[in-house]
């Protein structure tokens, strides 16, 4: 090609190729997905690139509470805080320099440290090696009693740790009323077997939303399973097992069961009904955001699930789950 050719080519390139007439359609649609797609990789590479939350954990825990269980409840805090809950899994025995080293290796900067009660001494080690680092101890359901070991296990500091217990009186103002509901206007007696540390503000809590709700049920309470006790009673409409009164579930099993535990639904028979989960995965979210609060102290509640659907509506479920004693108890008081 000549350079005058060249030149008209360029000077009159648009007459050649006939520019003017084409017309390039972007179709509306590849615009959104292109556009969802650009903002799905960058929420992800956010969501990478945040400090995780480190949880301590151990083999027989995951095991018992159930491998895909544990799963899920990681997922979903993970999803709600928006960023990576990561379990540092242990064997049970193992000793604190392995678990420190586990925590490290899992990260070096991490948003914050969970221990549960059980590894107290560990976060103590921990602390004293990463002092700008929140370490938050969940130490589970204690009363104020002066029963709880957690102070022989840090000592005196207990300002720099964030410290999260299980809410007692809220944990049991729902239970009174699932147990009211599962009573379903027998008026019979709901046994309560209750842990010696939680006596207390147990049975304070559990009769004072049966009155609330002006329910005319029997209530007795006990800290272990006795058969000749428990013979006496022949009008049983509902239990209630807090840490106690296991041997309950085999020996009744048409009668309904409020189960205090973490352990995996599946390993229960059909008559437990309702669980009260206060495991550390369910703490998590709640535990992390009490924390960026700058909450030093504080408590949870359990998560309560029906277990047999047949022995709860949706409605009802609801209403208990979401139960606010500041609240009147007008729309409770008829099952």
């Amino acid at each position: 090609m000549t350079l005058k050719t060249q030149l008209y080519f360029f000077c009159h390139c648009d007459k050649v190729l006939n520019i003017k007439e084409m017309k390039i359609k972007i179709k509306p649609p590849q615009i959104v997905f292109a556009a969802l797609g650009i903002a799905v990789f960058l929420t992800a590479i956010i969501f990478i690139a945040r400090s995780p939350v480190l949880i301590i954990s151990d083999m027989v825990f995951r095991d018992l509470y159930g491998k895909h269980r544990f799963r899920i409840e990681t997922v979903k805090s993970s999803i709600i805080l928006f960023r990576i809950v990561k379990p540092v899994m242990i064997a049970d025995d193992a000793s604190d320099d392995i678990l420190l080293a586990a925590i490290e290796s899992a990260s070096r900067r991490p948003n914050c440290v969970i221990f549960p009660l059980r590894f107290a001494m560990t976060a103590r080690s921990y602390r004293e090696n990463y002092p700008k680092i929140p370490v938050i101890i969940l130490e589970g359901r204690y009363s104020e009693d002066g029963t709880n070991p957690l102070s022989s296990m840090i000592g005196s500091s207990r300002e720099d740790y964030f410290i999260y217990g299980t809410d007692i009186e809220a944990d049991f103002n729902r239970a009174g009323l699932a147990a009211a509901f599962l009573d379903d206007e027998k008026n019979g007696t709901i046994v309560v077997f209750l842990e010696s540390y939680t006596q207390r503000q147990g049975r304070e809590n559990f009769t004072k939303i049966l009155v609330e709700m002006e329910k005319t049920i029997k209530t007795q309470f006990f800290l272990s399973y006795s058969q000749q006790q428990i013979s006496r009673i022949n009008d049983i409409s509902c239990a209630v097992l807090v840490g106690s009164g296991g041997e309950f579930l085999e020996k009744h099993p048409d009668i309904p069961v409020i189960l205090f535990t973490w352990l995996n639904p599946g390993l229960f028979p059909d008559n437990v009904a309702v669980i009260f989960d206060d495991s550390p995965l369910i703490q998590v979210v709640f535990a992390v955001r009490m924390a960026a609060a700058g909450l030093a102290e504080g408590r949870i509640p359990s998560k309560m699930a029906a277990v047999k659907s047949g022995k709860f509506n949706k409605e009802m479920t609801k209403k208990i789950i979401n139960f606010d004693e500041k609240k009147p108890l007008d729309d409770l008081t008829n099952f």
